[in-house]
């Protein structure tokens, strides 16, 4: 053994050569630093295997220190199984041999029965899909030195370097599958207890045999007393070559044990390079010290006290949770009396009803005991009562209820287990996805397909787990997530032309879940699901949207339509998972905060996409969003502060500015637009400046603190094109309110009586009371589509989600009806307005990679309402009553203007982003094949035009398809009708 010195002052002592070290000297009573984690992980990565004497630490510093880490794991699925958890924080693993009360578990007791396992070696939650990383575990309570409860480790690493070169290469060739199960590993030690429990029945974690140590570059053999079977080999072959390396691997020379020598010992291991297990001894009830429920207990006899027993010595007393975690209560249970507690820094996984049956065994909940507060606790209670139904009935909420808040893994957290030397390929890792079974994607494509997606989508709607984000995130992704897999590869295909069939395959699967999802199926009661129907609604596939246009080819808003559907699927599937309580600061869960936080953040974009469809679309909303008391921030986001994968951005501050301008564009639609008739009241009587006012001062604050916001360059420049919406949306009101009021007297609102109204904006808009609010209109939606010109159209555009392109389009119609009635009095002030449409037409037209793309579609209406035809009258040729006619000369003038530079023959092919080059880039653009064809025939079915009547036009909706309050739906002929807002329009 050697001792050396470090820098720090910790004294090193080598327990074996080159593995296992002890320190001493590193006290964390002062708090824990970034270089006493570094080194501790540095040591970790070199020996395996770390002790640190008399740390001092308390178990808040013991879970800091774990954080450091890596995500933790929790113990929320043992106490929904009924087990009583004695200590304060769920992230607290008790693996000792100590009843709540101070007593020593009862050696022939259910759990001391599942517990027996740990003294084989074996591979912290190896069982699963998602191993554990690294376990770190501190003493509270020791038995005499030398009387057991000490904890055994073996070098994996060192066992591969002594294998002879034929083994070597015989496992390197083959590649082995190794299939874990905790069952096998019970059953082995206690046979008799788990005599009716067959492993083969239920799912294994399955892993590399020999595997590259990630941290070390060292080759390791990856073995534990789980492995069930090898895939590939016999049961005789199996078992045979597992014995054999299994007897390697735990010759002495490999071996170390280490003592546990004083209370606030803690142990640091690495479960990818090591094996371990619990070291018996004996001192159990010897002197009649530890029987359970009588005194003296352990620490009592120890410490010559007068002992009474309590309920619970630290900490609490808990027989349910909500949030799931992995089935890992197996690290290092210690033998004799030992009270031991771990923090397992590790990948949470879904532990299944037979792996929880020995801890619902341990103390099942009592049915008197629980509340009844609807049917659905009664069934619950049913359950429960069952005596002669198997363990597994009473905890089959397990798998789908209690994925309530199911924590995001960390794509790139030191504690995760990733892949070791040759990567697993998804093609046995996702070897159940439907997809892949039916053979309709390659495995090969789904790394290729994820890297799209969280570079051009993910930044826009960052709700996506972290562990998908990541180069392994495959081998994270499991049955449950399956839904939203299936949605992220719709995403990321759909705008890829060399990925179209794959998008075909992919969309088809969609809509078969989707129709499960409609139905509860169990696996679709998880917040996965919530989030894939959040990102459907964002980015609904260009072929559904295409063939919903052209089934209702009069309604160009049944995208926004589907959207609006699968967002109220989406809150009702909340509501029912409860994520609605997290919008509630002051609610009690029994949760973990990163738990809490990512139910609050699903809940807060369902909220945020709820209120801006609803919004879009003029219909209720289905949610009620946080508590008003509530006022959440970007701290109360840590996970999107730091996002791996994504060139570590923070999208924390940038969610907040979205809260707040969401907060403010739903305050000014639930006053403007409570209801047809009082928004008409409220027109006629022209009190709604004082909401207008109150609107402008609060955008102008929002303005002041967000404009500098930090973030990606092109998820900035989304946040203010939705401010520059908000404020367009609620000025807009008062110049849709002058055109009827001029065009509709008070005394009726009948259709047949609307009278002519002067030319009102003759002397300008600041002739009005109105003005200010209608040039803020106009300023906003100018400002709009100028921020559509620092968007790369194939980079950036045509990613987006789709609300964004409707922004661009809302502002254009409005400028159009604007400058139809005469707002802009200049030729020059005109002339912009029209170049800046152009150009978004252009930039819009530009911007598909795919040729179904939605912005293609919109480009092309546009282009038909500013540029119509010589054969098109339904703008030009009429006009209402109602416009002054000086307004429609002018509007008339300036369209043949720009009918005469569509049809110039010398056409500029620049396509330069600066003010006034709309023109040039507009006519580079389009063609007259093109649009006869895709305009009438791809984008609207038939070879009617799509516009409104100028009257409907000037006072209707400022969206065609969508009814506005302006417009008596009943006059209009059958083949114009629409269904009519609840909540106003565009």
């Amino acid at each position: 053994m050697c001792s050396t010195q470090t820098p720090t002052t910790p004294k090193i002592n080598e327990l074996n050569p080159g593995f296992g070290v002890e320190v001493q000297g590193l006290d964390f009573s002062e708090g824990i630093s970034d270089n006493d984690h570094a080194f501790i992980e540095g040591l970790v990565k070199i020996y395996g295997v770390v002790v640190i004497r008399k740390t001092k630490l308390d178990d808040a510093a013991h879970i800091s220190l774990a954080r450091r880490f890596g995500e933790l794991d929790d113990v929320k699925p043992y106490n929904k199984a009924g087990r009583v958890h004695r200590l304060a924080y769920d992230e607290l693993f008790d693996v000792g041999n100590m009843e709540h009360d101070g007593s020593i578990v009862d050696p022939s007791s259910p759990r001391a029965q599942a517990n027996r396992g740990n003294s084989l070696f074996h591979v912290d939650s190896s069982f699963n899909p998602r191993r554990a990383g690294y376990s770190l575990l501190l003493s509270h309570e020791l038995p005499p030195r030398g009387t057991g409860g000490s904890t055994e480790f073996c070098d994996t690493r060192a066992a591969w370097d002594d294998l002879d070169e034929a083994t070597k290469q015989d496992l390197l060739s083959k590649d082995y599958i190794a299939c874990h199960s905790i069952l096998h590993s019970k059953k082995i030690a206690a046979p008799e207890h788990f005599s009716n429990i067959e492993p083969a029945d239920y799912p294994m974690g399955r892993h590399r045999l020999a595997q590259k140590h990630e941290r070390s570059g060292r080759m390791n053999l990856y073995l534990a007393k789980h492995i069930h079977h090898i895939e590939g080999l016999s049961t005789e072959e199996s078992q045979e070559l597992f014995d054999k390396l299994f007897d390697h691997a735990t010759q002495d020379k490999y071996r170390l044990e280490v003592e546990w020598r004083n209370v606030g010992d803690l142990v640091v291991w690495d479960n990818t390079c090591t094996m371990h297990r619990a070291v018996g001894g004996p001192f159990a009830f010897s002197d009649g010290v530890g029987v359970p429920k009588k005194p003296p207990c352990v620490a009592c006899h120890h410490s010559g006290s007068e002992c009474v027993l309590a309920v619970s010595r630290r900490g609490r007393q808990a027989t349910s949770g909500v949030a799931v975690g992995s089935d890992n209560i197996t690290i290092a249970q210690r033998s004799e009396s030992l009270d031991a507690i771990t923090v397992s820094p590790q990948a949470p996984d879904y532990p299944s009803d037979a792996e929880m049956q020995e801890y619902a065994a341990d103390e099942p909940p009592e049915p008197l005991r629980m509340a009844l507060r609807n049917p659905s606790d009664a069934l619950q209670i049913l359950a429960y009562s069952q005596d002669d139904s198997p363990v597994s009935t009473r905890s089959l909420s397990i798998t789908y209820s209690d994925a309530t808040g199911r924590l995001a893994p960390q794509a790139t957290s030191p504690a995760h287990s990733t892949t070791y030397g040759n990567r697993p390929t998804p093609s046995f890792i996702l070897d159940n996805y439907e997809l892949v079974q039916r053979g309709l994607l390659h495995p090969s494509i789904l790394p290729e397909l994820l890297h799209i997606y969280v570079k051009n989508y993910h930044p826009y709607c960052p709700i996506v787990p972290e562990y998908f984000l990541g180069s392994s995130g495959l081998e994270r992704i499991q049955k449950p997530d399956y839904f939203l897999l299936t949605i992220i590869l719709t995403i990321a295909s759909r705008d890829s032309p060399n990925h179209a069939l794959v998008h075909r395959y992919c969309w088809d699967h969609t809509q078969h879940l989707l129709l499960q999802v409609l139905l509860a199926h169990p696996w679709s009661q998880t917040p996965r699901t919530v989030e894939g129907l959040i990102l459907l609604s964002e980015w609904l596939p260009h072929i559904q949207a295409n063939r919903a246009t052209s089934e209702t080819h009069k309604s160009l808003s049944s995208e926004d339509r589907t959207a609006w559907s699968l967002v109220g699927l989406a809150v009702r599937l909340g509501y029912l998972l409860r994520l609605d309580t997290a919008a509630f600061r002051n609610f009690i869960d029994d949760e973990s905060k990163e738990q809490e936080e990512r139910k609050r953040l699903v809940w807060i974009f369902v909220y945020l996409l709820d209120r801006q469809i609803s919004v879009r679309l003029g219909h209720s909303f289905w949610s009620r969003g946080p508590a008003l008391s509530s006022h959440f921030t970007e701290k109360d986001f840590p996970s999107l502060k730091s996002t791996s994968g994504v060139n570590d951005q923070s999208y924390a501050s940038v969610l907040e500015a979205t809260l707040e301008l969401t907060q403010l564009l739903y305050n000014a639609h639930q006053i403007l637009y409570p209801s047809a008739d009082k928004t008409l009241t409220m027109i006629h009587n022209g009190d709604y400046p004082i909401y207008l006012d109150d609107f402008d001062r609060s955008i102008t604050t929002w303005h002041a603190k967000w404009k500098d916001v930090q973030g990606p360059i092109n998820v900035k420049t989304t946040l203010m094109l939705t401010y520059e919406y908000t404020r367009l949306y609620v000025n807009a009101f008062s110049f849709q309110a002058v055109v009827i009021r001029k065009s509709t007297p008070r005394s009726s609102s009948q259709p047949g009586n609307r009278q002519p109204h002067p030319d009102q904006f003759a002397h300008g808009i600041m002739s009005l009371p109105d003005g200010r609010y209608v040039f803020d209109a106009t300023q906003a939606a100018k400002s709009l589509l100028g921020l559509f010109s620092r968007l790369e159209p194939r980079r950036a555009l045509c990613y987006l989600p789709s609300r964004f392109h409707l922004y661009g389009v809302y502002a254009a119609v409005f400028l159009h009806k604007t400058q139809s009635v005469g707002v802009f009095q200049s030729a020059a002030e005109r002339q912009e307005v029209t170049n800046l449409v152009l150009q978004f037409i252009s930039i819009m037209n530009e911007a598909p990679l795919v040729g179904t793309h939605v912005c293609h579609g919109y480009s092309v209406m546009l282009k038909r309402l500013w540029c119509p035809r010589d054969g098109d009258n339904s703008s030009q040729g009429q006009h209402s009553p109602g416009m002054g006619q000086n307004a429609t000369s002018r509007a008339m003038a300036d369209q043949r203007d720009i009918e005469t530079t569509v049809n110039s023959s010398n056409i500029s092919h620049q396509l330069e982003m600066q003010q006034g080059s709309g023109r040039d880039r507009f006519n580079s653009i389009f063609d007259h094949g093109e649009l006869e064809c895709i305009g009438e025939e791809f984008w609207l079915g038939n070879n009617e035009p799509n516009l409104p009547s100028v009257e409907e036009y000037l006072l209707g909706s400022f969206w065609p398809g969508i009814t506005g309050f302006g417009i008596d739906n009943e006059s209009r002929p059958d083949h114009q009708r629409e269904s009519q807002p609840t909540m106003g329009g565009l």
